[in-house]
């Protein structure tokens, strides 16, 4: 179960998606992906509530060995936040509400537009 996409198993990477919505289920269970494999999952967030009773991430719940996470985040303040698995980094809603926190990716102003004090909006699909 992911906020994004349950799994993702090779073909075009995960990138430029975020969800703010909960998420729960029993395995595999992620903001964004539940289970990728064979992918790069780039330039994600999450800031809903995850909750699983095993293998649960606050970004991506199960990573396969040919699979990578980089340049995502997921929230993590408060005592919703989270769950940390090592998929992702964990911030809090303050640093994710900070264009600075993007700043490594390089095509931020491409897809993304950014209020300070605010998250990020897809330029093409905002909330």
């Amino acid at each position: 179960m992911g906020g994004v996409i349950g799994y993702k198993d090779g073909g075009l990477p995960l990138v430029h998606s975020y969800n703010m919505g909960a998420v729960s289920g029993s395995n595999a269970v992620g903001g964004i992906a539940g289970k990728v494999s064979n992918i790069t999952v780039e330039h994600t967030y999450n800031t809903g509530i995850v909750k699983g009773d095993a293998n649960v991430g606050g970004l991506v719940g199960v990573v396969d060995p040919d699979a990578t996470v980089s340049m995502s985040y997921f929230q993590n303040d408060g005592p919703d936040g989270g769950p940390d698995n090592g998929h992702g980094l964990g911030l809090s809603a303050n640093q994710l509400k900070q264009s600075g926190t993007y700043i490594h990716w390089s095509d931020f102003d491409l897809f993304w537009n950014i209020s300070e004090g605010d998250y990020p909006d897809l330029r093409d699909n905002a909330r």
